[in-house]
C-alpha cells in the first residue's frame, strides 16, 4: 500500500501523491517535481494522457494490476528514488515501468516519466506532445508486463511476439517472398508504395532519403531491415535492451497506435520508428497494440503463419 508521502533522504526527493477525479483509474499521481506547488498543467500531461478514452481497453486491468503513475524530472532521480541501477548510459532515458514480480498482481506496478533528459551534455524539456508519447510508452511497458499475470510471460518475449515482428521486417525488406531471396522482390528504401523511409528522418534530423536515394553512402545496398536497426537500433534491436526482447518496439507501437497516429508532423522523439510506423510499415506489430487498446484494426491473417524458412534478419 503506498504512503501518501515518500521522502528519499540521500537525494531529498519528496513524492506526493495528487488526487483528482476518482474511478475509473487513475484516480491521482505521484509528483516528484513540485508535490507541494505542482507546475500546471505541465506536470499533469502525464496522468491526463493516462486519463484518454484510448485507455479505456486495458483501463480495469491497469487499475487491477495496481498501476501507479509518477512523474520526475530526469531519470537519475528515478533510479535514486527507486534505487535502480544507473549506469551512466541511461542519461537520455525518459522513464521506467516496473514492479518487483511481474506475474503478481498484488504488487504495485510502477509508471514512471521524467520531464526531461540529458542529451550531449544538456538539459533537454519534452514538448508536451513528446511527454505524452513518453507516458503513452511506458504504459506500453505496463501492458506487456501486466500480460505475465495471463500468461506466464511478457507478450513481447512470447515467440508468436517475435514472429510477428520478424515478418514485419520480411516485409520492410521485400514487396514479394518468393521460395527463395533471389525470387524476391526488394522494396526500395526511398520510392514507391509504403517506401519505407520516404519522409523519415535519423537522429540529426536529417532525412534519410535525398532525392529518392540514401543519403549515407554507407547504407546503400542494403536490406532495409539493416538501415532500420543501424538508425534506431535502442526501439528495433533486440540487443540493445536488456531483456533480450523486442519490448521497447511493443512499448513504441502502444504509442504510437494511442496518442502518436494523429500527429501530422513528425515531432516524435523516435523519429525513425516514427516514420516506419507511418508509412505503413510493421503492420503486425500495429496490430497487436490495436488488440491490446480494444481498437477496432487487427493484424493481417499473414502475421499468425510461418515465415518463409529462408529469410534471416541480418543484424548490422
Amino acid at each position: 500500500m503506498l504512503k501518501s508521502i515518500y521522502t528519499n533522504l540521500k537525494r531529498k526527493t519528496v513524492s506526493k501523491l495528487l488526487t483528482r477525479s476518482g474511478n475509473p483509474w487513475p484516480s491521482g499521481y505521484w509528483n516528484c517535481i513540485n508535490p507541494e506547488s505542482p507546475d500546471l498543467p505541465s506536470d499533469e500531461i502525464v496522468f491526463d494522457t493516462a486519463k484518454r478514452n484510448v485507455f479505456d481497453g486495458p483501463r480495469a486491468d491497469l487499475s487491477q494490476n495496481n498501476a501507479a503513475i509518477f512523474v520526475f524530472p530526469i531519470y537519475q532521480d528515478i533510479a535514486a528514488f527507486f534505487n535502480l541501477r544507473s549506469d551512466g548510459n541511461d542519461l537520455a532515458t525518459g522513464g521506467a515501468t516496473f514492479k518487483g514480480i511481474d506475474s503478481d498482481p498484488q504488487l504495485t506496478l510502477y509508471v514512471t516519466v521524467t520531464k526531461q533528459y540529458i542529451a550531449d551534455n544538456q538539459v533537454v524539456t519534452l514538448t508536451d506532445k513528446q511527454l505524452r508519447e513518453t507516458t503513452a510508452h511506458e504504459l506500453g511497458h505496463a501492458l506487456d508486463i501486466m500480460s505475465t499475470v495471463t500468461s506466464g510471460a511478457r507478450d513481447s518475449a512470447n515467440p508468436v511476439y517475435t514472429n510477428f515482428v520478424n515478418w514485419d521486417f520480411a516485409n520492410l525488406d521485400f514487396t514479394n517472398l518468393g521460395v527463395d531471396e533471389l525470387s524476391s522482390t526488394p522494396r526500395d528504401p526511398c520510392i514507391g508504395i509504403n517506401a519505407p523511409f520516404a519522409g523519415v528522418k535519423d537522429a540529426t534530423g536529417q532525412f534519410v532519403c535525398v532525392n529518392g536515394a540514401l543519403r549515407d553512402p554507407s547504407l546503400v545496398g542494403r536490406r532495409n531491415s539493416y538501415i532500420a536497426l543501424t538508425l534506431e537500433p535502442y526501439i528495433l534491436d533486440i540487443r540493445s535492451v536488456d531483456s533480450g526482447t523486442y519490448s521497447e518496439l511493443y512499448a513504441q507501437a502502444i504509442a504510437y497506435r494511442s496518442v502518436v497516429f494523429n500527429q501530422q508532423t513528425n515531432n516524435s522523439l523516435l523519429t525513425v520508428t516514427f516514420g516506419l510506423f507511418k508509412n505503413n510499415q510493421f503492420a503486425c506489430t500495429q496490430g497487436v497494440a490495436s488488440v491490446k487498446l480494444s481498437q477496432p484494426s487487427v493484424f493481417p491473417a499473414y502475421c499468425s503463419t510461418s515465415l518463409p524458412a529462408w529469410y534471416v534478419l541480418q543484424l548490422p
